[in-house]
């Protein structure tokens, strides 16, 4: 199992410290260059939405991030203590192309880009898990 565990501030600029991580485990375990983007990807819409919309830009907030790779498998866990997500993942989907809508896409991005994101609200943190199978 390869692990990274870290603490970013919420900034935009902070997300970087968080791909870099994931590049590092999935390099570590020998993945693709064009499977890690698309994992950098998914991370980074993530962490955009939590920064944005959990902490609605407060750059004095923190995001706490839990990293690993085992058996195929890329698990990234967040934590901050931000609003409360109110949305039905299950009913999120990719916007029209055709509205020409502004915001919106990054929970669909990151739904087609991975193969399991869950929501969890405890202890009053926010809580999401992404997973994605890597078979190279």
């Amino acid at each position: 199992m390869i692990t990274r565990n870290l603490t970013i501030s919420s900034t935009y600029e902070s997300l970087r410290n968080a791909t870099n991580a994931v590049r590092s485990v999935l390099s570590e375990a020998g993945i693709a260059d064009e499977v890690i983007g698309i994992c950098e990807l998914a991370v980074q819409e993530l962490l955009t939405n939590l920064v944005e919309h959990a902490y609605k830009e407060d750059t004095t907030k923190s995001i706490k991030i839990f990293i690993s790779f085992d058996n195929n498998r890329l698990l990234v866990e967040t934590e901050d203590f931000g609003e409360t997500v109110n949305l039905d993942l299950d009913a999120i989907q990719m916007p029209d192309p055709t509205d020409l809508q502004v915001g919106g896409y990054g929970i669909a991005i990151l739904k087609s880009l991975m193969d399991r994101v869950e929501y969890t609200r405890k202890d009053g943190k926010n809580i999401w898990r992404i997973e994605k199978l890597i078979f190279n």
